[in-house]
C-alpha cells in the first residue's frame, strides 16, 4: 500500500476521501440537516422555481456569480426527496472540500516535494478550526475553499498539457463562484511562457471577466463604514489566533485578562514565516508565502467593506462572539504559509529549527483537535429541514394548487430566515 500511495493520483484520491469523511464528522447532526441562509433563501428557491422561474447557474446575486452553489442545489433537489435536500447539499459541499484537499496535495508538489508536508497542507483544508463554525458543509460559503485552492492551481507545474486542462476545470468553476480569486491574478505571470500552465490561467481570466461583467450589470448594493480598529482587532483574534488557540473560550478568556493588545502576538508567527521563507525558500515558496499572507489580509478587508462591521463594534471579551465566515479564508491562507515556512525550516537541518517546528505543529494540531466540532456551530440550533418539510406537506394539503409554503431555516437570530418553496415541489 505505501508503494501504491507514491502514485500521485492514488494518494490524492485517498486524501480526498479521508478529508470528506473528516469534514462530515466535524458537523453536528442538526447542522448536517439544516439549510443555512442563502442556501435555502436564495439557491433553493431558484432551483425549485419559486415564482415560476428556475434560476440559471450564471444568474448573479449581489453583483457576483455563484455557479457552483446554484448547480449543487439544482442537483440535490433533482436527486433526492424534499426531506433530504439539506443533507444532500451538506454532503455535496463536504465532498467538494475533500476534493479541494486532494487537488491541493497534487498542486503543491513543486513547492513541497516531500509527501508529509503536502499531506499536512491538504489537511489544513478541512481541519482549520474556524471553518466548522459557519463555512464547512454549506453552499453559501463553499466559495471560501475555491479561494484557498486558487494559488495552488496557479503555482502548480503540470507535467503535460492534458493535466493542465484537468486543473483548469476547478479553476474555472472556482472563478465563476468566488470573485476574490482575482486577488491571485498576479500569479498568472509566473511561468507565463509554459504552455502546460496556460489552461489554468485562461480559466481564471475567463472567470474573473465573467464576474466583472456581472458586477457591472448588477452592482452589489452598498458598502458600509468600517470601524478600522475593531476590524483589525477581530482580524487578529478571529483569523490569526484561532489556528493556535481554537474556537473555544481560550481567546475570550485571554482577551478578558490582558485586553485586545495581546492579539498582536498573533502577528509574530506570520512575520517569522515570511522571514524564514524569504531567506531560505525557493522561488515558488517565496511567491506562494507572500501571496497567501497578503491575500488573507486583503480578503478580510474586502469582507469588512462589503459586509459592514456592525457585529464588530462591541468587543466585550465576556460576550465575544464566535468567529464567522470572514475569518475562514485568512486562517486557511495563513496556515498554508506556515506549512511552507515549517518545511523550509526543517529542511535547513538544524536541531533547534526542527524542535521549534515540532512544538508549533503540536500547538496547531492541539487546537484543531479541540475545535474538531466547535461548541458554537451557527447551524446547531436549527431549525432542522426534515421536520420543516413534514409540516409544509401538511400545510400544502390544505392550500389551493399553485401555492407556496414558507419553511424556517437557519439562522433564526438576529432575524429569522426562511425558504419559500412551491407546494408541488414539497409534495414531490
Amino acid at each position: 500500500m505505501p508503494r501504491l500511495l507514491r502514485r500521485g493520483w492514488v494518494a490524492a484520491a485517498a486524501i480526498a476521501a479521508v478529508c470528506t469523511v473528516i469534514g462530515w464528522l466535524r458537523l453536528t447532526t442538526v447542522s448536517r440537516g439544516t439549510f443555512w441562509a442563502e442556501d435555502g433563501n436564495l439557491f433553493l428557491q431558484g432551483a425549485v422555481g419559486t415564482d415560476g422561474a428556475h434560476a440559471l447557474p450564471w444568474d448573479p446575486y449581489q453583483g457576483y456569480l455563484h455557479v457552483v452553489p446554484r448547480l449543487l442545489l439544482a442537483l440535490s433537489t433533482a436527486a433526492v426527496p424534499p426531506a433530504g435536500w439539506a443533507y444532500a447539499v451538506t454532503a455535496c459541499c463536504v465532498l467538494i472540500t475533500g476534493l479541494v484537499a486532494g487537488i491541493v496535495y497534487v498542486c503543491a508538489t513543486s513547492m513541497l516535494p516531500s509527501q508529509v508536508p503536502r499531506i499536512v497542507l491538504a489537511a489544513v483544508t478541512v481541519l482549520t478550526p474556524v471553518t466548522a463554525i459557519e463555512v464547512l458543509g454549506n453552499a453559501a460559503n463553499v466559495h471560501t475553499y475555491f479561494l484557498w485552492l486558487t494559488p495552488w492551481l496557479l503555482l502548480a507545474r503540470p507535467t503535460t498539457l492534458g493535466r493542465g486542462l484537468l486543473l483548469a476545470v476547478p479553476m474555472l468553476l472556482g472563478a465563476l463562484t468566488e470573485i476574490q480569486t482575482a486577488l491571485f491574478f498576479p500569479l498568472v505571470l509566473v511561468r507565463w511562457r509554459d504552455p502546460r500552465t496556460l489552461p489554468v490561467k485562461l480559466a481564471l481570466l475567463v472567470g474573473i471577466g465573467a464576474q466583472l461583467v456581472a458586477t457591472a450589470l448588477h452592482p452589489r448594493s452598498g458598502g458600509a463604514a468600517v470601524d478600522v480598529p475593531s476590524a483589525v482587532e477581530r482580524y487578529l483574534s478571529d483569523a490569526l489566533l484561532t489556528p493556535w488557540l481554537g474556537t473555544g473560550r481560550a481567546i475570550p478568556v485571554l482577551v478578558g485578562y490582558l485586553g485586545f493588545k495581546v492579539t498582536v502576538l498573533a502577528v509574530v508567527p506570520v512575520i517569522a514565516a515570511l522571514v524564514i521563507v524569504l531567506r531560505k525558500g525557493t522561488g515558488d515558496q517565496k511567491i506562494a508565502t507572500v501571496a497567501l499572507v497578503a491575500a488573507g489580509a486583503v480578503s478580510w478587508s474586502a469582507a469588512m467593506v462589503t459586509n459592514g462591521t456592525a457585529e464588530l463594534s462591541s468587543l466585550d471579551p465576556a460576550g465575544l462572539s464566535p468567529a464567522t465566515r470572514h475569518a475562514a479564508a485568512p486562517s486557511l491562507l495563513l496556515l498554508g504559509a506556515l506549512v511552507i515556512a515549517g518545511t523550509v525550516a526543517v529542511q535547513e537541518g538544524r536541531r533547534r529549527s526542527r524542535l521549534l517546528v515540532g512544538a508549533a505543529g503540536a500547538v496547531l494540531a492541539g487546537a484543531a483537535v479541540l475545535s474538531f466540532v466547535p461548541a458554537q456551530q451557527l447551524r446547531s440550533p436549527g431549525p432542522a429541514w426534515g421536520p420543516g418539510i413534514e409540516e409544509a406537506v401538511e400545510r400544502c394539503s390544505l392550500l389551493p394548487p399553485g401555492s407556496d409554503v414558507t419553511i424556517p431555516i437557519a439562522p433564526q437570530t438576529p432575524s429569522p430566515w426562511s425558504a419559500r418553496v412551491p407546494c408541488h415541489a414539497v409534495i414531490g
